[in-house]
């Protein structure tokens, strides 16, 4: 899972002060590609927003055979946005057309995924959402899965934090 987003300053510090992990910078061969982990395990990372769009998360799906997966989704209605190699990777297809839920989002909002992020007490998580830039969206409340809260980071990108564990 990737952010990406066009302040990476102001999206490192959020991040790493709402859900404690740490950053580092891959370098210029990988276009500055920001890996996120915590507790030593690699847990997401960002790119810069370069393209002028709203900034989002993005989801990145394993197969076996990019190519294969991709012509599939174009048999059934998908779209591939693009198609290319990642050196030491494999091949990357950038896929659309999964659900158009443009019918269903408020006007300001485009489709996007939005991820849910484990955090110990989310009353705590949610207090410290303004102060890193970030806008809480509605009060924690309690859900059959947790208590949970929606929130957008400093540069407007949304995710949900939900209380996982024992309470």
């Amino acid at each position: 899972m990737d952010v990406e987003s066009s302040d990476t300053a102001r999206s490192i510090e959020f991040y790493c002060g709402l859900l404690g992990w740490t950053q580092e910078t891959a370098g210029a061969e990988f276009n500055d590609y920001v890996p996120f982990s915590k507790n030593g395990h690699r847990v997401a990372g960002m790119v810069a927003n370069q393209s002028g769009t709203p900034d989002l998360w993005t989801v990145s799906l394993k197969t076996a055979d990019a190519d294969a997966t991709g012509a599939a989704i174009v048999e059934h209605g998908g779209q591939v946005v693009f198609n290319h190699a990642v050196p030491g990777r494999g091949t990357m297809v950038g896929l659309a057309g999964i659900l158009d839920a443009t019918g269903y989002l408020a006007a300001r909002q485009t489709a996007h995924w939005m991820p849910y992020f484990g955090v110990e007490d989310a009353d705590a998580a949610a207090s410290v959402v303004t102060g890193l830039g970030g806008t809480q969206l509605d009060p924690v409340t309690d859900s059959p899965f947790g208590r949970m809260a929606h929130l957008e980071d400093a540069t407007g990108v949304p995710l949900t934090i939900i209380q996982v564990g024992r309470p």
